[in-house]
Formats: C-alpha cells, structure tokens, sequence
C-alpha cells in the first residue's frame, strides 16, 4: 500500500503485486471453466474432482516445501507451538466443506454462478475486515466496490428480465408442426389411393373392352365358316 509508511524491506512492488492479481484471476478463470468443462465431458463426481485436485495440491505444496527448506521450519514451529493444531484441522474442515460446496454448484449451475458467489463472498469478506478489526477505507477502494456492487446488480436485473419474458414453448411449436405434418401426409396418402382407384378402374375397363372385342371377333370368323360350308 502506498499511502502506508513501514518499516519493510521491500519497497515499491505495486507493478509486481499488479501482476500477481492479473495472474491469479487468469489462472482463477480458467480453474472454474475447465473443472466445468471435465464434468460435462467425462461425467466427474464432486468426491472425485475434490480428490484429485487435493492431491496435486499436496503434492505441488510439499515440493515446493521441500524445495525451500521450509519444511524443516515448518515442523519446528509446529512442535514449539502445539496449540496450532486445533486450529489448522479446523481451516482443514472447512476448507474442505467448502470445497464440496464449490464442486457442487460449478457441476450444477455453471462456472458463471461460482463467479458471481465469489465476488460476493470476497466483499462480505471485504466488510468484515472493515468492521471487525477496523482496516482503514480509502476512496479507491470504495469505488472498486462500488463497481462490482454495480456490476453485480446489473447482472442479476439482466437476469430477472429475461426470466420475465414470455417464452414460446418449443415442445407445443413442434407438436403443431408435426400434426401439420401428419395432416399432409394423410391429405397425400388420400390423393395416391383415389389416384389408385381411378387406374384400377381404368384397368378394368379397358380390360372389359378388350375381352368384348375379342368375343366379337371370334363370333364374326364363326359365321364366316358357317357360310363358307354352305356354299360348298
């Protein structure tokens, strides 16, 4: 912080806890929707996700550890400070209700919804530091919460407009089209059979008038013989 004066070492990291907080909502962005994206596509149980993330967590944080020779300290300050235990399994147990909680609703609702509860959890998080243990407020920080009060209105009227909307069921638009369908298709099934029924009587009567001229013929050379055994 700027407007603070302290006895710290290292000074004038603005630019390098800028690039900290763009890196940490990138990398925040991305956790939610490819989480999202793994449950939709290989049909991950919440237990599940929340194992696995937790081991790569475990693992990652104790390399790093180990590669610092923190761990060392670490143990030290645990064993000269036992009353810390109670105190770390209690962070323990809630972060991994809360982590149930987080896994459920991206699973459910969407890495948008995750979002949004985040930013609201951070700003009650914000008021409680405010209140409880009485940090300073200065006006850029009023106006960063203003705006994501803002933002977070605007989004949930968008929200409750749309909801409003009379929608058009698509079910009942598709049922009439398909009784539309069904109509024409029995409309031209009638038109095929009458059609049917007009060659087959057509084929009846000319077969009809085929088999009488046939017998016409056949009477004429009859009488045609006869007269000629009479002349003979």
């Amino acid at each position: 912080k700027t407007y603070e004066v302290n006895e710290a070492p290292v000074r004038d990291t603005e630019l390098l806890g800028v690039c900290f907080i763009s890196a940490y909502m990138v990398c925040d962005s991305f956790t939610s929707n490819y989480q999202s994206r793994v449950f939709k596509q290989y049909s991950v149980g919440s237990i599940t996700m929340m194992v696995y993330t937790n081991l790569f967590s475990t693992a990652f944080t104790a390399l790093g550890l180990c590669l610092t020779w923190e761990l060392a300290d670490v143990s030290r300050f645990v064993s000269e400070n036992p009353a810390i235990l109670p105190h770390i399994f209690l962070m323990a147990v809630c972060s991994a209700i809360g982590q149930l909680f987080i896994f459920h609703t991206i699973k459910t609702y969407g890495p948008l919804v995750f979002a949004t509860i985040q930013t609201v959890r951070q700003l009650l998080s914000i008021f409680n530091s405010f209140v409880q243990f009485g940090h300073e407020v200065v006006p850029m920080e009023l106006l960063g919460i203003g705006i994501v009060f803002l933002a977070l209105g605007a989004q949930i009227g968008l929200r409750y407009r749309v909801s409003r909307r009379p929608e058009v069921r698509p079910a009942a638009a598709a049922k009439g089209g398909v009784r539309a369908a069904g109509d024409s298709g029995d409309a031209k099934d009638s038109e095929r059979e009458d059609c049917a029924d007009d060659d087959s009587d057509g084929s009846r009567t000319d077969a009809g008038g085929g088999a009488s001229e046939a017998h016409q013929t056949l009477l004429r050379k009859g009488h045609q013989t006869n007269q000629q055994q009479q002349l003979l």
